[in-house]
């Protein structure tokens, strides 16, 4: 991940453990964090994959 996406996770993690977050939020929260982690996940395999030239 990058530093922008380490800084959102970061806020998100905030948010799931902040006593007055409601529910929602903190459902929502733990959605985009699993959006950015599986993101990441697919950016960092892709950098792997070899590149044919011609």
């Amino acid at each position: 991940m990058n530093t922008e996406q380490d800084v959102c996770v970061r806020e998100l993690q905030a948010i799931l453990a902040c006593d007055q977050s409601d529910g929602y939020l903190k459902q929502r929260a733990k959605y985009w964090i699993e959006a950015i982690e599986f993101q990441a996940k697919l950016l960092a395999g892709l950098k792997k994959v070899p590149v044919l030239v011609a």
